[in-house]
């Protein structure tokens, strides 16, 4: 059995062109504003009239904002953009794909979510340019994050080896949330 794909996004030109390179039988796109429920439920409804169930969902819709030097040059409306698309997508996304996973009695659910989540601070608290947020320190010496370890990452959370895990927060972070210099609490290990 092969799998079977559902792209949604507002882009449509880039979702139709990435259904396309998977192939238009394994493949599906449906536009949907992720910070709408009427948008993720008729993603979710077309998904299952499409391929009949939904065993993986996962959420990775994410915005970032131009950072400001003071919360007094915040505006709420954008503030609340922040939260629509980082936060309320995923319990719209986890509600309705859940709707069709509970009569199953089976599927994953997956949130992808940024390191800066669990520090509350992204690159520019740490003042990185771009070339460094590649890589950023790591507990693992001469090893940076690549692009294959958050798909080795998804893909265990995908797969039957996860089944007895729920409500975890796995760090594909290369130890940077551990012991981390920016924060003066732990030295870099020679190891």
């Amino acid at each position: 059995m092969s799998l079977k794909w559902v792209i949604v996004d507002i882009l449509d030109k880039l979702g139709q062109s990435v259904c396309n390179d998977i192939g238009p039988n394994t493949a599906l796109y449906i536009h949907c504003d992720v910070t709408k429920e009427t948008d993720v439920e008729n993603a979710v409804n077309k998904a299952v009239a499409k391929f009949v169930k939904v065993d993986i969902m996962i959420n990775s819709a994410v915005v970032i904002d131009e950072a400001k030097q003071s919360i007094l040059e915040n505006e709420v409306a954008e503030f609340e953009r922040v939260l629509r698309v980082n936060l309320i997508d995923v319990f719209l996304g986890t509600k309705h794909t859940a709707r069709v996973m509970i009569p199953a009695c089976q599927g994953n659910i997956i949130a992808v979510g940024s390191v800066s989540s669990c520090l509350g601070a992204g690159k520019e608290f740490f003042k990185m340019e771009d070339t460094e947020a590649n890589s950023i320190y790591s507990n693992l010496k001469d090893r940076h994050l690549e692009l294959q370890d958050v798909a080795d990452a998804l893909l265990y959370l995908a797969s039957d080896e996860s089944k007895y895990e729920s409500r975890q927060n796995l760090l594909v972070d290369g130890g940077f949330t551990i012991p981390n210099p920016a924060f003066g609490l732990f030295a870099r290990s020679d190891i």
